[in-house]
C-alpha cells in the first residue's frame, strides 16, 4: 500500500545500549555495588541487570568483589560489583604551537601516563602520524583506547572534527577526527584550547559549575570558549565565541 511509512518503536538494540550504559554509569559512580541496587537506581527489572551485568563482566568492564552485608530480613548476602578502571583508557592530546601534550588516563580518570615534546615540524598529516605514534607508545601494552579528545590552536569544526584554521601551525581544513581515529582506531572529539579549558574551568576551576560563563584564553594566540546552559556553544561551524586572531 502506499503512504506514509509507519510509526516504529525505539529499536531493540538501541534500547539494550542505553541500558547497558545506564547500568555501567551506576557501578562506576556508586563504589561497591549489588544487582539489586543496581536495579533500585535504574528502574530496571532484576532479570535485566542480571543479564546486563554479566556481558559486562565477561567483557572485562566490570567485576565481582567479594560479597556484602546480609539485609536485615535475611538471605544470601549480595555479590557486590566495582567498575574495572583499568578496562578502558582514554587520551587527551593538546597540539600547540610549540608542544604538544599526550595523556592516559584509566576508566576513573586517574593518570597513567604523560608525555610532552616540540609539536612536530612539516605537513598536517605527517604531524598527525607523528603524534598517534607517540600516543601509541605511551598506552599500556594491549590496552585499547575507549575515546581521545584533541584540543588545537585554532579554528575547529566540532561537528565535522575538523581543524578549519590554525594560523600558529600553518594549518588550513585539516581532518583532525579522521586522521586520528585511523591512527589510533578509537572515536575522536576535537575541541580549539579556548573550549577545552572553558570546560575545565567550568568543572573543576573558577567557572564553579555555573550554567553560562566565557573564558578568553591566552596563550601562543588567543581563543575564547563560550559554555550556554551548562553546555559548550558550538555554533553553526564550531567556532562560536571565536575572537579573532592576529599572528
Amino acid at each position: 500500500m502506499d503512504g506514509p511509512e509507519p510509526r516504529r518503536g525505539a529499536d531493540h538494540n538501541v534500547m539494550r545500549e542505553v541500558n547497558r550504559s545506564l547500568v555501567l554509569a551506576v557501578v562506576k559512580e556508586g563504589g561497591r555495588v549489588s544487582r539489586a541496587s543496581i536495579a533500585r537506581a535504574t528502574t530496571l527489572a532484576k532479570p535485566t541487570v542480571s543479564a546486563i551485568v554479566d556481558e559486562l563482566i565477561a567483557d572485562g568492564l566490570v567485576r565481582e568483589v567479594g560479597t556484602g552485608t546480609t539485609a536485615t530480613s535475611g538471605g544470601r548476602p549480595p555479590i557486590m560489583l566495582e567498575y574495572n578502571a583499568s578496562s578502558q583508557f582514554v587520551l587527551g592530546v593538546h597540539i600547540g604551537a610549540r608542544r604538544t601534550t599526550l595523556e592516559v588516563a584509566d576508566g576513573s580518570g586517574a593518570e597513567v601516563a604523560r608525555r610532552q615534546f616540540s609539536t612536530p615540524a612539516g605537513s598536517a598529516e605527517a604531524a598527525v602520524t607523528a603524534i598517534a605514534a607517540r600516543a601509541r607508545s605511551a598506552v599500556p601494552a594491549g590496552a585499547e583506547l575507549a575515546a581521545v579528545g584533541a584540543v588545537l590552536p585554532g579554528l575547529t569544526d566540532f561537528h565535522r572534527g575538523v581543524c578549519v584554521l590554525a594560523p600558529n601551525l600553518g594549518w588550513r581544513d585539516v581532518p583532525i577526527a579522521e586522521l586520528l581515529t585511523g591512527e589510533l582506531g578509537a572515536p575522536v572529539h576535537v575541541h580549539n584550547a579556548g573550549q577545552a579549558a572553558a570546560v575545565a574551568e567550568n568543572l573543576e576551576g573558577a567557572g564553579g559549575k555555573v550554567d553560562d560563563l566565557a573564558l578568553l584564553y591566552a596563550g601562543t594566540g588567543l581563543s575564547a570558549g563560550v559554555l550556554a546552559g551548562g553546555r559548550v556553544l558550538h555554533g553553526t561551524t564550531g567556532t562560536a565565541g571565536e575572537i579573532g586572531h592576529c599572528r
